[in-house]
């Protein structure tokens, strides 16, 4: 490959994407034949801001009626499968709990406070990934891997309860797109990251559900991250993510009642522990990201997201 094209190539794939291996479809890298790769995680987010029409713009969570509080903690497990050296499979099931608190106005004036808590399984997610190219050296690159991926999300948490309380929109959800992982100028640094087409259905009809019957917004999904070997039992890892509304959100609006296209952008962080050396078992690891939102326009939005995950690959 000319070095022009393999700049283009890798000026390219920072642009258009962002932080940690996909949540659903796992590492670009993938896994090989036969190898069995079971992850568990946890996932924790306090909302802190909401969006104020009138302002337009993101408010405190105490600042005038609506959204008071709202913590979700999700638990998921995957399992993945290499059905071929570059060709894998996998199902991730989440559990979901959300407490949510909503100041409403009464008639007469006042306002009361409602409060909700809900737990279910609320997504069930299938995947899969081919790895097409998968170069040893390339220029600067020690090595490159780019991967096709996809995947399905049946929701599984649908009642008016559920969706009241914030477990979720209750649609199914699939997401399209490109994943990669590199190698720049030595084996201790790396890059990765993903850039997706994320596309979702129409909300359930339910009494009570703000975003009953609305189309929810499709998004173009991003990250990009760079790695970095701190010694073999210690890795480090430092970038982007986020996601921006193709539709107009009918749950935001500004000043003048014109829906408005809803974003999120983040900074991300990440750090890893392997128990047997990366280089041996680098699918054998404990790791904890936390993800700062630093631009935001949604119905809500937390100070931070904590995520702390373990992953076991077995090869049979």
């Amino acid at each position: 490959m000319k070095r022009s094209t393999l700049s283009v190539l890798f000026v390219t794939l920072i642009l258009f994407s962002g932080v940690f291996a996909e949540e659903v479809m796992g590492c670009p890298k993938g896994i090989m034949k036969g190898a069995i790769w079971p992850r568990v995680a946890f996932k924790t987010i306090d909302a802190t801001q909401k969006w104020n029409k009138n302002k337009e713009e993101m408010v405190d969570l105490s600042d005038g009626l609506g959204l008071k509080k709202m913590i979700e903690n999700s638990y998921s497990v995957r399992l993945g499968y290499g059905v071929l050296n570059h060709l894998d499979v996998g199902i991730d099931i989440r559990y979901t709990t959300v407490e949510t608190e909503k100041e409403k106005s009464i008639t007469g004036g006042g306002s009361r406070l409602l409060d909700f808590e809900e737990s279910a399984v609320s997504k069930i997610w299938l995947s899969g990934k081919y790895m097409f190219l998968d170069k040893s050296k390339l220029g600067p690159l020690t090595y490159l891997k780019l991967s096709s991926g996809g995947c399905y999300g049946f929701a599984t948490a649908k009642d008016s309860a559920q969706l009241v309380s914030g477990l979720g929109p209750g649609v199914d959800e699939f997401k399209l797109g490109l994943l990669f992982h590199g190698g720049l100028f030595s084996k201790d640094f790396e890059f990765a990251g993903h850039t997706l087409y994320h596309g979702r259905g129409t909300a359930p009809e339910q009494k009570g559900f703000s975003r009953s019957g609305q189309k929810i917004s499709d998004t173009f999904d991003y990250m990009f991250k760079f790695e970095y070997g701190l010694i073999d039992y210690i890795g480090l890892s430092a970038g982007f993510n986020g996601w921006l509304g193709i539709d107009k959100d009918e749950s935001l609006s500004d000043s003048g009642g014109e829906t408005m296209t809803a974003y999120s952008h983040n900074a991300n962080f990440m750090l890893e522990f392997f128990p047997f050396k990366s280089s041996n078992y680098e699918k054998r690891k404990i790791f904890t990201k936390l993800s700062f939102p630093y631009t935001v326009r949604n119905t809500s939005s937390p100070d931070y997201i904590l995520i702390v995950a373990a992953m076991w690959a077995f090869y049979i």
